[in-house]
C-alpha cells in the first residue's frame, strides 16, 4: 500500500495560462508536489516539474511519483487515469514481489543439487 496524494483545483481565475503557470509558480509547485517546505534546488524544480500535460489551453496536470496536481474544470477522466496507472503500479510491485521469491526459491533449489 502507498500513498498518492491528487491535488485538484477546479475553480481558478486567473489571467495565466498553464505555460506561464508553470514558469511563474514552478517553485510553489514543485514544493507542493514533493511536499517540501524548504525551497527546492533548480535541479529538483525541473524533476518535479517535468511531467505536465495539458488537453485545453485553460487546463494542466502535473504529475510526480507520490502527487499529481491539477488544474481542471472537469478533471474526472484526469483522475481515472491516474488511479489506473496507480493501480497497474501497485500491481506489478506486487508480481515482481512474487518473481523475486520464485528466483529466491530456485537458486536455493539449484545450490543444493550437486552433479
Amino acid at each position: 500500500m502507498e500513498d498518492y496524494v491528487v491535488f485538484q483545483i477546479d475553480d481558478y481565475h486567473t489571467a495565466w495560462s498553464p505555460d506561464e503557470l508553470y514558469v511563474k509558480c514552478a517553485q510553489d509547485l514543485a514544493q507542493i508536489l514533493r511536499a517540501e517546505r524548504a525551497v527546492l534546488s533548480d535541479q529538483e524544480v525541473a524533476d518535479a516539474m517535468a511531467c505536465r500535460i495539458s488537453f485545453s489551453t485553460d487546463d494542466v496536470t502535473m504529475i510526480d511519483w507520490a502527487s499529481a496536481l491539477i488544474f481542471d474544470r472537469d478533471a474526472d477522466d484526469v483522475r481515472a487515469v491516474l488511479e489506473f496507472a496507480n493501480m497497474e503500479l501497485l500491481e506489478m510491485r506486487f508480481l515482481d514481489h512474487q518473481l523475486d521469491d520464485a528466483l529466491d526459491q530456485s537458486y536455493e533449489v539449484i545450490g543444493k543439487t550437486r552433479f
